[in-house]
């Protein structure tokens, strides 16, 4: 609530008609760009990132509008149920649909556990970095052009 009354990001929290919360996320603004991270961004990082983007060279920007997701859980009784998997759709689409952002990513620091990671991957997020396989978490993207138009 702290960071909602700062304006520094919004949580959402979904829960039943007897108020049981059974999952929430929050969102915040931001930007991916090639500077501000522990290890700065290489060119050829960048320049993969462009080409997975597919982004024309007369487009490619040193800084991108971004959604980041700042936090994301399911109650542990939901698990295994596919419900994060449904959150993670509506958070896609809602992003572009309702929120409305001149954004073309939705950005994220992965938890580097294997379970975390798994469920970003088959989210279709993916790795801006690889010199970060060792460190607590991973900075992740999704695409949102990928979204049916």
């Amino acid at each position: 609530m702290n960071y909602q009354k700062q304006k520094i990001a919004n949580t959402y929290i979904f829960a039943d008609k007897n108020e049981n919360i059974h999952a929430f996320f929050s969102l915040s603004n931001d930007c991916l760009n090639d500077k501000g991270y522990e290890k700065d961004i290489t060119n050829s990082n960048w320049n993969r990132f462009h080409r997975s983007i597919r982004l024309p060279n007369s487009k490619r920007i040193k800084q991108y509008p971004s959604v980041k997701v700042g936090r994301l859980g399911v109650h542990k009784d939901s698990h295994g149920t596919g419900l994060a998997y449904q959150l993670m759709d509506f958070i896609k689409a809602w992003v572009i649909v309702d929120h409305k952002p001149a954004c073309r990513l939705l950005i994220l620091d992965a938890v580097n556990q294997s379970k975390q990671i798994k469920y970003y991957s088959r989210n279709d997020f993916k790795f801006l970095l690889q010199s970060d396989e060792k460190d607590n978490t991973r900075i992740m993207y999704y695409d949102l052009l990928k979204l049916p138009a």
